[in-house]
């Protein structure tokens, strides 16, 4: 989509930038490429190529658009860099960054957001176009934390081993196939693509993607010259204005989101249920309480939840201290006719089984204590003196009858 970062901003402008302008004429818009005329930082006009000049108008101080000679009204529909080339090239370059040609009005995207994505064609299977997911960024880094990265839910471990970089660019390691139904046809090798987004899905041991109003770029690339197509100015004018990333270059969505849709695309084979422990209140021991957390989960529902909005809701609502079985989860939305809108999570739960904890999710009283005691807030001591099996031996049977008494230690370690 054409993220929020992307919006042209006249801040973007250098005394030689290039940029695009449009006016609306009857059902479609007209374009024009301009360069910028400055003075002390202030933008004062704009020329074409072919000589026209342009004015600006203000309201409140503010540039609002540009006017030229017959008086017709020019707005900024792209600021950021352009590759080099004929007009009507950048032209459709910037309109299919905007996703213009798709049919999302251009003036209002649905969603600010999330970034555009590219994908560089490699080659043609008889079924599907393969290629890789293309960007500047990997993921998203925290360069405080030794440039850790994290994307969702995906930690850096998982997404090291799927990204490589070239130059400027992440790719994906694997070779991506993107199912020729959602492209434009007379593809070649070299050809780039733009989408307001992808999707994943597991055809038998195949990952087939699905790219979102797929536009191809008038530029061609290989893995070396991307960033011809997706140029960069400098990081400092020429004036001393320091220019953050989205306004340096296109911002295209980190390669990290295409093996988050193929994460997706495997945890959609899988049932949705989780094993939560809640943890007696220390004030109220045998009533509910809102000490919460979830031991294991397996399907889409709780690995995209990465806000934690599940964790949240079941800890408002508070449950009976033990080990519970969560099903049937579900994430709901609506909006009322005035625009009101409301949202939240269901499920059902019922007391967990040693059936449910070995049979299901694989772990014995062990290995289910062990993730127990990793989830007991620091500051609770009020089971240290248990070893991994009693603690989950505890918490199985809680809920059977009054377990919230704490065992001592003369008990702590004995078997279920």
């Amino acid at each position: 989509m054409y993220g929020i970062l992307n919006r042209p901003a006249f801040s973007d402008l250098t005394g030689e930038d290039t940029f695009i302008l449009a006016r609306r004429n009857r059902m479609q818009n007209d374009y024009l490429v301009a360069t910028v005329r400055l003075c002390d930082r202030d933008v004062t006009g704009a020329k074409t190529e072919f000589g026209m000049e342009l004015a600006v108008e203000r309201r409140h101080g503010e540039i609002s658009h540009f006017v030229d000679p017959d008086e017709n009204a020019w707005s900024l529909y792209f600021s950021l860099p352009l590759p080099e080339g004929a007009d009507e090239d950048r032209i459709a370059y910037a309109r299919a960054i905007r996703a213009e040609p798709t049919g999302i009005p251009s003036w209002n995207p649905p969603s600010e957001w999330d970034n555009t994505v590219a994908f560089l064609v490699t080659g043609e299977s008889a079924e599907a176009v393969t290629g890789h997911i293309v960007s500047r960024m990997a993921a998203w880094t925290f360069p405080d934390d030794g440039g850790t990265y994290s994307y969702r839910s995906l930690d850096h471990d998982e997404i090291v081993p799927g990204v490589r970089q070239v130059g400027d660019f992440f790719l994906t390691n694997d070779i991506v196939e993107v199912a020729k139904s959602t492209l434009p046809t007379e593809l070649a090798v070299g050809d780039v693509l733009v989408g307001t987004g992808i999707s994943v899905r597991k055809e038998g041991d195949r990952h087939i993607t699905d790219i979102e109003n797929a536009v191809k770029l008038p530029f061609k690339a290989d893995e070396t010259s991307l960033a011809e197509v997706f140029p960069e100015r400098p990081d400092r004018f020429p004036d001393d204005r320091i220019l953050l990333p989205g306004h340096r270059f296109t911002m295209l969505a980190p390669v990290a989101e295409w093996l988050y849709q193929r994460e997706i695309a495997k945890r959609r084979q899988e049932p949705d249920h989780a094993l939560v422990v809640v943890f007696p209140d220390e004030l109220n021991p045998t009533k509910k309480s809102e000490h919460v957390s979830i031991l294991a989960s397996s399907g889409v529902v709780f690995y995209t939840d990465h806000n934690g909005h599940a964790h949240d809701t079941m800890s408002s609502e508070g449950f009976r201290p033990g080990i519970h079985y969560v099903t049937q989860p579900r994430f709901w939305a609506y909006r009322s006719h005035e625009g009101e809108w409301d949202g939240g999570f269901e499920f059902e739960d019922e007391p967990a089984t040693r059936q449910h904890v070995e049979e299901l999710f694989g772990l014995d009283d062990n290995a289910l204590g062990r993730l127990i005691r990793d989830s007991i807030d620091a500051d609770d001591h009020r089971f240290a003196h248990m070893d991994d099996t009693a603690l989950a031996c505890h918490f199985l049977a809680m809920m059977e009858r009054d377990h919230s008494v704490i065992p001592n230690e003369a008990t702590a370690s004995v078997s279920c």
